[in-house]
């Protein structure tokens, strides 16, 4: 009997074993380990906390997310300041990219926390989430003459931001952390691929550009990770990261999650190997 196992190139949640990832795959009979090829770090808090404490007021319609990262510095940044709220987000939409994002703002500090979270359900992408903007809340938007406040990684993709320049939607962005390899990722993929077996079946299963390009660089540069690429099944989570997978030329993909969520992600894997 085939052995299930999937390795997930993510970080998990403080707690692994409650990493809602851990917990549906384990629950689906596989094996389940995180290698995180990066690290993110918090920037710009002393700034992030000003800018909380005084509330959009005259100056931002809304508030963009597009990874929990994001949602995690606004929370650290809101977790300084006192309750009760008085900075009023609440009074402005906030905008996410998927379930689990829109979950976790919606349990942020007080002083962050907003009542008007828009797109977890419908969009699974920057480019999506722009397109709902766009669709059904320019009007709104534009009528405030107020920018949307858009909170940013080093590594954030520009197409959101292009898309809502071009229908003339004014964005503010701010950089609230950064990532860097993790120096421990090559040991750590080393040790999981040794790990295949003839009986088992692993997936690799890809959360962004960056662990793409970091698992690139791990197996052209060290032979010990080396590993036949025939016994791996390659998942992406979403179109942006399958599309960086296609152009390395270096996985086949196998299964592509229409949402950034766990069940998404197993769906699509279980589809193929159905």
């Amino acid at each position: 009997m085939k052995v299930s196992r999937v390795i997930l190139l993510k970080e998990p949640r403080n707690d692994e074993d409650e990493d809602p990832y851990m917990l549906l795959f384990a629950n689906a009979g596989y094996e389940t380990r995180f290698v995180a090829p990066l690290c993110a770090t918090a920037v710009e808090q002393t700034r992030l906390q000003e800018l909380i404490a005084k509330g959009p007021a005259t100056r931002f319609s809304g508030v963009i997310f597009t990874s929990k990262r994001a949602v995690s510095a606004w929370n650290d940044a809101a977790s300084t300041l006192p309750c009760p709220p008085t900075s009023r987000w609440s009074e402005v939409p906030f905008f996410v990219v998927g379930p689990s994002t829109g979950e976790m703002l919606a349990s942020v500090h007080c002083n962050g926390r907003p009542t008007r979270i828009i797109g977890s359900q419908r969009s699974g992408t920057g480019a999506l989430l722009a397109d709902l903007i766009i669709r059904e809340h320019a009007t709104e938007l534009k009528g405030t003459e107020r920018p949307l406040l858009f909170l940013t990684g080093d590594k954030t993709r520009d197409t959101l931001p292009i898309k809502l320049a071009a229908a003339d939607l004014a964005l503010e962005q701010m950089q609230v952390y950064q990532t860097t390899d993790s120096p421990r990722f090559q040991d750590e993929l080393a040790a999981a691929l040794r790990e295949l077996g003839k009986d088992e079946q692993t997936w690799l299963a890809f959360f962004s550009p960056s662990g793409v390009r970091a698992v690139r660089a791990t197996l052209e540069c060290s032979p010990r990770t080396a590993v036949d690429q025939a016994s791996l099944r390659v998942a992406a989570i979403g179109p942006t990261t399958e599309e960086a997978l296609r152009k390395t030329d270096l996985f086949e993909v196998h299964a592509i999650a229409d949402q950034p969520e766990p069940e998404s992600l197993l769906e699509a894997m279980q589809r193929y190997e159905s």
